[in-house]
């Protein structure tokens, strides 16, 4: 696939989102309220504003002050986050939801022009690791971290909540409006059959899960 230059190599995801706090256990939608939040940009912020949670836009590398000094309670994060951002100590509850409460996606590209200097069997190359061999690759490397974070967590004592069938329905229903939106979008931007490619993206996902 190429646009505006680049070629488009892979599509992948990071590892699934989990709300961390240093209150309380999050147990329901209303547990969100009262709690400050950090937050990055993207899709995470659209999730967080439909949950009506407070949230603060800043980068990720501040977690680690805004959680220690008092500043923020919380933040959004896959598990790995946890060790990269030296925040394992901080952080007291986590809450996880199946699949994520929300997962940001990625590009791998690389320059178009590049890619047709390359002799045809170094394209073939290129083509061989891309696609769905690439997003696997990523893959691994994210579930490697999140288990290395999950097992920091048991060691660091965070309290770990799975959020119930309750609360990952109201989640849902409270977030289904960003779906809508993703729908609209795409249709505005000439995609005729959205609700049949976000279908076929569930059934593929179903797929591999199993």
């Amino acid at each position: 696939m190429s646009t505006r230059g680049v070629k488009v190599l892979a599509f992948f995801t990071h590892g699934p989102g989990i709300v961390f706090n240093t209150k309380r256990p999050i147990t329901k939608v209303e547990d969100l309220n009262g709690l400050k939040f950090r937050v990055g940009g993207g899709m995470v912020n659209e999730v967080s504003k439909a949950l009506n949670m407070n949230v603060t836009l800043k980068p990720a590398p501040d977690s680690y002050e805004l959680l220690s000094g008092g500043v923020m309670d919380g933040t959004l994060f896959p598990a790995e986050s946890m060790e990269s951002f030296k925040i394992d100590k901080i952080v007291k509850h986590a809450t996880t939801f199946p699949g994520g409460l929300y997962n940001t996606s990625f590009v791998f590209m690389m320059n178009q022009a590049k890619y047709d200097k390359l002799t045809a069997d170094e394209k073939k190359a290129v083509d061989a690791l891309s696609g769905e061999a690439a997003a696997r690759i990523f893959g691994r490397g994210w579930d490697k971290v999140d288990l290395r974070a999950h097992a920091l967590m048991q060691a660091n004592n965070v309290v770990v909540t799975k959020a119930d069938a309750k609360f990952v329905a109201d989640v849902k229903a409270k977030t289904s409006q960003l779906e809508q939106k993703w729908v609209n979008d795409a249709k505005a931007k000439g995609l005729a059959n959205p609700d049949k490619v976000l279908a076929e993206f569930r059934a593929e996902i179903a797929k591999q899960e199993k």
